[in-house]
């Protein structure tokens, strides 16, 4: 195999794990550690990050691994920033429904941030926080949202409290992937374009600081 020899060497088990990883990291774009322990200890433990980095460069993505948030990121590879194929691929198209519900869970994610471990909101609270902004969503778009959502590991929800008669009280963890669910360029479009009312601009333009300092 080449370069890829090191999974000719692998324990079973490891193999397996790694080829989970690449699987779910191309469905899903994120690994959560509160969400599957085993995949993301898997990725953090040796060289795994730099195999599975390796690996994923000869078809155009890379990874990284956001250990003070708790998660693992698919990106596209430097070296394909080109490549609109790939760029196709690897974005999702989200409708203006799905952008103000993402936004406000976005803001309430970090508006929580600093003060709870674990964040956690109501479906009930949920559309308290939409209708605050004047955003009408009917319920079957935002279901079929929230599972969209749960899918690339933003969000967490027992399937069948969504299915339930009534989920006022269902509880949708919030994970800090929101935060990276666009990129600072398409968040400042969406607000110009969708939510001007939203105050997000100064809150991310704080964070975004942070991490240049670091």
């Amino acid at each position: 195999m080449g370069e890829f020899e090191y999974l000719e060497n692998m324990r079973p088990v490891d193999a397996d794990l790694f080829k989970r990883c690449i699987r779910e990291l191309l469905d899903s774009t994120f690994i959560v550690r509160d969400k599957d322990t085993n995949l993301y200890d898997f990725i953090v433990r040796g060289s795994n990050a730099e195999e599975i980095s390796q690996y994923l460069k000869v078809i155009g993505y890379d990874i990284t691994v956001m250990k003070e948030y708790g998660f693992v990121m698919l990106k596209q590879s430097e070296n394909d920033n080109e490549t609109v194929g790939i760029k196709r691929l690897s974005f999702q198209q989200f409708t203006n429904d799905q952008i103000h519900l993402l936004l406000v869970l976005w803001e309430t994610y970090l508006s929580k941030m600093n003060s709870e471990k674990e964040i956690y909101i109501t479906f009930s609270e949920l559309n308290d926080r939409v209708n605050y902004y004047n955003v009408s969503i009917k319920l079957a778009v935002e279901k079929e949202a929230l599972r969209l959502f749960k899918r690339f590991s933003l969000i967490d929800f027992l399937s069948s409290d969504l299915n339930s008669s009534d989920i006022s009280n269902m509880s949708i963890r919030l994970y800090p992937t929101l935060m990276f669910s666009m990129d600072y360029e398409q968040l400042r479009t969406v607000l110009n374009e969708h939510i001007n009312s939203i105050k997000f601009e100064d809150v991310y333009d704080d964070n975004a600081e942070e991490e240049t300092e670091e």
